[in-house]
């Protein structure tokens, strides 16, 4: 593995190859959530890459402490700053001899649970909807199977021979289930452990497997219970004739002496109306798995499509490369000579401190104007314009109990001042303990404060190494203390969470189509049994099969379009809603994904002629019945 670093004398990107040993886990610098990212050396290696690496930009102070309590970890942070007077508050960028980051365990726990628990949520939440699906489709094919099987029913008129046949096949495939959801928990560590930086391993869980078989055992027996309740209403008599106890004397909502257009369509429709019931279980169905697959197209495209929504979650400004100023030196030359340079698009300042509000240590964010800033967060109000004005993490409002309009008060040393609040923002950055106000504001706190971070914004297709080759030959390395590739280190900051959000979000959509074609295949299943003595006389006075595919396959597809329409309409309209809900701990109070409205459409569509498509497959059995077989039976 390569280290990379930049010579402190001839500024000349090299690296030190080092030969991998092992792994270790380490919660602190095993992730790039934390900002920093870690490797253990030897004592005697370790001092030759200190040497080699002279240089100050890469000399930090590690101090590990244990507190009384949690709570105490600001006060501390606040007392060493004031102490050292360290202001710099930036993961990304700042003058290291400046700078005093603190990484207590709560930041730390958001930084590993954050992402594990908002997809727990998520397949908690999937999973509910894919049980409810089954569970109709199940007493779906309970009431069907006591319907072919009436005649075996009735004669032995047992309720416990019905539960038994499905107790023991539920059994069977939980019990199969449960042990593929064994299988599969390696390949879901995986994704997780690029995360966390954590490895996660699963044993058996006896206490959770056998809830989750009796439980679905305890369901299965309730609903066929409920589904087989009319057996002993049914006599022998009306058994052997293949009768059920159920109301036969049904309105003929549709006339075909009556009705125009195509007699397939027609009896399409009538054929809609007169398994109501059934269509409404479809429609419930169709709705829930076509807004969960909804949901899963959504996160797919905004991590693999188009990512600038998911760039936003952290809650930083996105530039190409961040430049850090001496402080010490008038940097006014240098800023016009990185402005004027042709791949650069705009240049400004945007530095980051730490202070107090209400009392609570917060990370500042400082900037002359904000209406020039590239990524808006704002979700609610807007940014500082006049001096006095604040703009609040929602996380951070919620903590202290502010909204839009309220004062808080800002300290920095001994110096504080009373701010409006003007808007509230998203952004997981710092746990969401954020704030931003103006730089005139924040010199009155801090009259010693100067801008040293310059967010540089980059032409399209400017090469950003080569760029930052070309802008150290340019300035001065007394004045141009730190670069930063910033594309690179949100390429690296996001990957891991794209990856996993991707995969749940394909996951879910083939998981979706999967439970679209089995709910099709039962029930068209079960219909062509149903009717097979309706199909044979269709077929004798004139019917050829393709017509009567056609027509069943039409009967299914009707409200398996309506569905399908309503369920990417609720997804499009409430993924934002629930991933606020979900990731509100992160800093996210108000998610902004995009909602792309050709992709939505596209699944709906897609989910329509899956249907169709498989309807018409399922319906090939047709061919094989016929009025003479049924006679012949």
């Amino acid at each position: 593995i390569g280290l990379k670093y930049t010579d402190k004398n001839s500024r000349v990107e090299k690296v030190i190859t080092f030969t991998v040993k092992g792994y270790i886990e380490d919660i602190f610098f095993s992730s790039s959530d934390t900002g920093y990212m870690g490797f253990y050396l030897p004592e005697d290696t370790y001092n030759k890459v200190a040497n080699i690496l002279d240089n100050d930009s890469y000399k930090a102070q590690v101090i590990y402490a244990d507190l009384d309590s949690i709570k105490n970890a600001a006060a501390m942070e606040s007392d060493i700053r004031e102490i050292l007077q360290l202001n710099s508050a930036s993961l990304v960028a700042g003058d290291a001899s400046s700078m005093l980051v603190s990484i207590d365990i709560d930041l730390i726990s958001v930084s590993r649970c954050m992402m594990a628990n908002m997809l727990a949520i998520m397949m908690v939440v999937f999973a509910l909807v894919i049980a409810v699906v089954c569970l109709l489709v199940v007493r779906f094919r309970i009431n069907n199977s006591i319907e072919e099987d009436i005649i075996k029913i009735g004669s032995l008129k047992s309720v416990g021979y019905t539960i038994l046949q499905f107790l023991t096949i539920a059994g069977v495939g939980s019990i199969i289930g449960i042990a593929l959801s064994y299988l599969t928990l390696p390949s879901i560590s995986s994704v997780f452990e690029q995360q966390s930086g954590l490895k996660w391993e699963q044993g058996f869980d006896i206490i959770i497997s056998s809830f989750t078989l009796f439980l679905l055992l305890f369901i299965v027996a309730v609903v066929t219970l409920l589904a087989a309740r009319h057996i002993n209403k049914l006599t022998p008599v009306h058994a052997l004739r293949g009768e059920t106890i159920a109301r036969k004397n049904k309105k003929n909502h549709i006339p075909l002496d009556k009705i125009k257009g195509r007699l397939s369509i027609a009896l399409a429709l009538k054929s809609i109306m007169q398994n109501l019931k059934q269509n409404i279980m479809i429609a419930f169905i169709l709705i829930a798995v076509s807004s969960a697959g909804t949901f899963g197209v959504i996160m797919y495209y905004n991590t693999a499509i188009d990512v600038e929504a998911f760039k936003k979650v952290p809650g930083m400004e996105i530039c190409n490369v961040i430049a850090v100023l001496n402080p010490e030196m008038d940097q006014s030359s240098a800023v016009r000579t990185i402005k004027d340079m042709d791949e650069v698009k705009k240049a400004q300042y945007l530095d980051e401190s730490k202070a107090k509000i209400d009392g609570n240590e917060v990370a500042i964010y400082i900037m002359d104007n904000y209406s020039t800033k590239g990524t808006k967060l704002v979700y609610e109000g807007r940014y500082p314009e006049k001096t006095n004005e604040i703009t609040l993490a929602g996380v951070l409002a919620d903590r202290i109990g502010k909204k839009v309009n309220d004062t808080v008060t800002v300290r920095f040393g001994d110096n504080e001042k009373e701010f409006k609040v003007v808007g509230l923002s998203n952004g997981a950055s710092m746990g969401g303990i954020n704030a931003s106000i103006l730089s005139e504001d924040f010199n009155q706190l801090n009259t010693n404060f100067k801008s040293q971070a310059l967010y540089i914004y980059l032409e399209e297709g400017t090469d950003v190494e080569e760029f930052i080759k070309k802008l150290n030959n340019k300035i001065d390395k007394d004045m141009l203390l730190a670069t930063t590739n910033f594309d690179k280190v949100m390429e690296e900051g996001m990957a891991s969470y794209q990856n996993i959000v991707g995969v749940m979000g394909a996951t879910m959509l083939v998981i979706t189509i999967l439970v679209v074609g089995l709910v099709l295949y039962f029930i068209v299943s079960s219909s062509i049994i149903r009717k097979r003595r309706e199909l044979g006389i269709q077929k004798a006075i004139g019917f050829t099969t393709m017509q009567l595919m056609n027509q069943m396959s039409i009967s299914f597809t009707i409200p398996v379009t309506i569905s399908a329409a309503i369920g990417s309409l609720l997804g499009a309209l409430y993924t934002n809603p629930l991933l606020s809900t979900i990731m509100k701990s992160g800093g996210i109070m108000k998610a902004q994904f995009i909602v792309d409205i050709g992709w939505v459409i596209g699944f709906g569509i897609a989910v329509v002629i899956f249907s169709y498509l498989l309807s018409m497959l399922i319906t090939l059995r047709i061919r094989k019945i016929s009025a003479y077989s049924l006679v012949t039976e």
